[in-house]
């Protein structure tokens, strides 16, 4: 592991609220079994149905979350930043991965063999515990997805999932908050499962009410509240 990014693996450690439940001892352990590579943009980490090897820390850059039809269409469930973890169902249950998980853009991530995540488990009852925060975190958020993309319509899921994606990606400017993630509106389609027409559609009307202008496959939120606005009404707020 070279010194930046082995400084950089174990400050993220120490800033996970989750990872505060397990001991020095085991995360220090993590970083020593682990080995830290680069990927380039859209390389596939873990295939679909393949049992996961390895626990994955995401140091730098982030990754795609998605699955692939027979038919080529893709759906694309979150975009993971830095400071997360990913493989963690397949690693527990031994079965395969539920999700393809690629690059989004070039990445860097420490890379934990399974059995020493599995000797963690066993060793550190915080440790365990914090992953069953993480899990429970995700599934909270998974549900709520489920629940608000079959009851808001198209304008107000659009309004929530460029919230949402502020919240993780989120960079101050002058004049509102980029989304700082370069997303093509393709790729903003298949995570909300339309057409690319439908949501062009609803991303015009959000510009041309001043909410949003979009550039570069950049979005930037020109106006936080009225945007949060589109879907409260919508959703019974």
């Amino acid at each position: 592991m070279t010194d930046h990014y082995a400084a950089l693996a174990k400050r993220l450690l120490e800033q996970d609220e989750a990872m505060q439940l397990a001991s020095a001892a085991t995360c220090y352990a993590l970083l020593e079994s682990g080995s830290i590579r680069r990927h380039a943009s859209h390389a596939l980490l873990c295939g679909r149905e393949v049992p996961a090897t390895e626990l994955v820390l995401l140091l730098e850059g982030s990754l795609e979350v998605s699955t692939e039809g027979s038919d080529g269409r893709r759906s694309i469930l979150w975009y993971i930043p830095a400071g997360q973890w990913v493989n963690l169902i397949s690693l527990i249950d031994g079965r395969g991965s539920v999700h393809d998980i690629r690059t989004h853009t070039e990445a860097v991530a420490l890379h934990v063999p399974r059995t020493a995540f599995l000797q963690a488990l066993r060793a550190d009852a915080g440790f365990s515990m914090a992953m069953l925060k993480i899990l429970c975190q995700r599934s909270r958020m998974f549900y709520e997805n489920m629940a608000m993309d079959a009851l808001l319509p198209l304008r107000s899921r659009v309004a929530r999932m460029l919230t949402l994606l502020m919240g993780q990606y989120g960079r101050p400017k002058e004049g509102g908050v980029e989304i700082d993630l370069k997303i093509s509106q393709d790729e903003l389609a298949a995570m909300l499962a339309v057409s690319r027409h439908s949501l062009n559609r609803e991303l015009k009307a959000l510009q041309e009410q001043g909410l949003i202008s979009i550039a570069y496959s950049h979005i930037t939120v020109r106006d936080v509240e009225s945007l949060h606005a589109q879907i409260v009404p919508a959703a019974g707020g």
